[in-house]
Formats: C-alpha cells, sequence, structure tokens
C-alpha cells in the first residue's frame, strides 16, 4: 500500500522498502489508484463518509487474500481497522490482511541476506529509533522495527517511552497549538 502523502512525500521509501521485500524472494504487485488514500486523513478531520468511501474503494483495489504490506504506521492503522469502521465482516477479513512491513519482516528475517562481515563491514551502525505513536500505541507492532534492525545495527532506544509527537492525523496542521 502506497497511500496518498507517503507516496508524495516519501516516494523513495517505497522503492528501498520494495528492494528489502523483494531480498526475502517474495514479489510486490502493487495496487492501481483506486488505493491512493488509506481514508485516514479524512477521519481525523471528522469526515465520516469520505473515510468510509476511501476504505471501500482501498478494498477493491486489493483482491484476493494477499498480505497488504504497510510502510506508513497511519496508514497501517487506518487500514487493520476498516472492520470498525465499516462494520462489515469483508472490511474485518481485509484489515486482517494488513501488515506493517515490519512485522512481515521480522516473520522473514532469515530469508534478509546476512549482516556484512569481516573488516569491509566497518562496524556495525547505530540506529536511533523514535517509534511512531501510530505504530506502538494503535498497532503495538513497534517490537518488530527492532527484530528487524538488530541484526544489521545497534539499536539506541530513545527515553520517550512512546511518546507522541503530536502530529497524529491532520494535527499539526489543523490545530497546531494542541499538536
Amino acid at each position: 500500500f502506497t497511500g496518498c502523502v507517503m507516496d508524495a512525500w516519501m516516494r523513495d521509501v517505497h522503492a528501498d522498502v520494495q528492494r528489502v521485500i523483494e531480498a526475502t524472494g517474495a514479489c510486490v504487485a502493487l495496487p492501481g489508484g483506486d488505493a491512493a488514500c488509506c481514508g485516514a486523513l479524512a477521519l481525523h478531520a471528522g469526515l465520516g463518509s469520505e473515510a468510509r468511501a476511501r476504505a471501500e474503494r482501498t478494498m477493491r483495489a486489493f483482491p484476493g487474500d494477499a498480505p497488504i504490506l504497510v510502510d506508513s504506521a497511519g496508514c497501517g492503522a487506518a487500514l487493520k481497522d476498516y472492520g470498525h469502521l465499516l462494520g462489515t465482516a469483508e472490511a474485518e477479513a481485509f484489515g486482517a490482511r494488513v501488515r506493517d512491513v515490519h512485522e512481515w519482516l521480522a516473520e522473514r528475517i532469515d530469508r534478509l541476506p546476512p549482516p556484512p562481515s569481516g573488516d569491509d563491514a566497518g562496524g556495525r551502525p547505530t540506529v536511533a529509533v523514535q517509534d511512531p505513536c501510530h505504530l506502538r500505541h494503535v498497532q503495538r507492532a513497534h517490537q518488530a522495527v527492532r527484530t528487524v534492525l538488530e541484526p544489521y545495527a545497534e539499536v539506541a532506544e530513545l527515553d520517550d517511552e512512546g511518546l507522541c509527537c503530536g502530529a497524529g492525523g491532520a494535527y499539526a496542521l489543523t490545530r497546531p497549538e494542541l499538536a
């Protein structure tokens, strides 16, 4: 799932994620334009009917039962919650197919290339991790990020205990004081 904001502002992340997924031996299929937005921003803005229409459109863009991998925590949380948003068995089944890319990769960590070793490895880099609120508090999938990073880098935990950044949804734009 590429979404709207991520696809517009962070398309290079999608390309990098696709390369990592393919490194496990899996194939990646991208949806058509019907999956352009998950509806989370509309829902955060109180536009429930628009959010539901986007959810139904997104579901049509992903027929079948293959996993739907997401590299945006906010979109992933929204997609996983379609059963609640739409109140249908079909939406519940769709939400069960959605996985944060780290959840999916953590289950396949043995299929990823081994970390560099020997003199050319240059030592293990240190990576500071700050969990997106939607990944930690909504999806509860933040440990998978550490599982995926651990073979490749020293993970430096921040002492924020998952403190929210305040930018969830459109709040950074519509309610900057609250954010």
